[in-house]
């Protein structure tokens, strides 16, 4: 019995020290356990948005439908459209530069260099297609040549050459025609702001009125106080003689002091109004014509 209990603890000291030397023993100093380490997650690229309206330049409405492309930088082939309203936008941009194209039917295409640092709004306006050519002779009443004059459709125009012919294309078959002359004519219409003559494309003559000369009839003598209209006429090649145009005739004083003049920006008819004691000289002017200069006397 005794035997036997010794051979089994002299059996398990051997397998324990075993053990003791497989898990402990290594042909190199143990050492602690290395920490695994995971590889950074790279900083998140911040996008950038970029919109804006794309616009007719001629009449400002805006375009349906417009392309706009990248097509040169770090943001490109990329592709945006504008939706009814005219309004497009790009998403997800890198900044720094680039090139955007804008397109669409029946306009010129535009590129537009583009840096970008932050959310962007840009607008772009294209310029229509002019199918339509307007063309023709400017000449007085006279049938001579006007030179340097410029004829408007809408918003297109051009200028005549020494022989008074215009030509200049445009997106319109017909629109509102002005010309406004070179001083010495009397511009058709001669306002601004009147509605002007219908011109159409295809060729159309135009005869606007040379002045030929302006009169007025001031008084000699004037009391100090006293205000009084003066008459003025214009005559034109056309054999006419008729009152200018109120509010675009020019009247003008050697000295205000004394004699006070004035028409024109709302002030009605030409008029005098003497101011103190003492002698001026008045004239008038209509579109770059001038009349004689007459002398006024203000008496107290």
């Amino acid at each position: 019995m005794i035997a036997r209990r010794t051979h089994t603890f002299l059996l398990s000291a051997a397998l324990a020290c075993a053990a003791l030397v497989a898990g402990c023993g290594s042909d190199h100093p143990s050492g602690p356990t290395p920490t695994q380490t995971s590889p950074s997650t790279p900083a998140r690229e911040t996008t950038l948005v970029m919109s804006g309206f794309v616009r007719n330049q001629v009449t400002g409405a805006t375009l349906a439908n417009a392309r706009l492309d990248i097509i040169a930088g770090g943001n490109e082939g990329k592709t945006a459209f504008t939706d009814s309203g005219g309004l497009y936008r790009f998403e997800q941009l890198k900044s720094g530069a680039m090139r955007v194209r804008v397109t669409a039917v029946d306009f010129n295409p535009q590129d537009a260099d583009v840096s970008i640092g932050g959310d962007l709004t840009m607008n772009f306006q294209l310029v229509p297609i002019a199918p339509y050519v307007y063309s023709g002779y400017v000449t007085n009443s006279l049938g001579r040549p006007v030179a340097n004059a410029t004829v408007e459709a809408g918003p297109y125009s051009g200028s005549t050459d020494a022989s008074g012919r215009y030509e200049f294309s445009s997106s319109f078959r017909s629109a509102p025609g002005r010309v406004r002359p070179p001083d010495g004519y009397e511009p058709k219409p001669a306002r601004s702001t009147d509605n002007g003559f219908t011109l159409n494309s295809g060729g159309q003559n135009i005869t606007i009125r040379r002045i030929t000369s302006v009169s007025i009839s001031p008084p000699s003598t004037l009391k100090v106080g006293e205000h009084t209209s003066v008459n003025a006429q214009v005559s034109f090649d056309s054999g006419q003689t008729e009152s200018p145009v109120a509010d675009l005739f020019a009247m003008s004083s050697s000295d205000s002091t004394v004699l006070k003049v004035g028409s024109g920006n709302g002030q009605g008819a030409a008029f005098v109004e003497g101011v103190k004691a003492g002698t001026a000289s008045v004239s008038g002017r209509y579109f770059g014509v001038s009349s004689g200069t007459f002398q006024v006397q203000v008496v107290p």
